[in-house]
């Protein structure tokens, strides 16, 4: 069975949320299922092996610069990608 999951991701903190999605993705591919954990908004920190992506769903920093500045709302997908979107991870390390 093919499962995907999202978590939230807290970048470089513990959340518990995260490590219970972690665990329970962990658990499902010793099961043998084909799990993608996907955080949304940063990178999962946890306490055990990360069996996460390491891509991130939605850019938590687009996200937040869209609902507070009329200029990055405004901008085009487009350029945004450009800007912004790039691998959070080496942002948040």
């Amino acid at each position: 069975m093919k499962i995907l999951a999202f978590t939230a991701g807290a970048a470089r903190m513990y959340c518990g949320s995260c490590l219970r999605d972690n665990a329970l993705a962990a658990e499902l591919k010793r099961q043998g299922h084909d799990v993608i954990l996907l955080p949304i908004y940063t990178p999962t920190r946890t306490d055990e092996a990360n069996v996460s992506d390491s891509r991130v769903f939605m850019n938590g920093i687009t996200v937040c610069l869209e609902q507070q500045s009329a200029f990055f709302r405004n901008l085009q997908r487009s350029r945004r990608v450009g800007m912004l979107d790039h691998d959070v991870g080496a942002l948040v390390e």
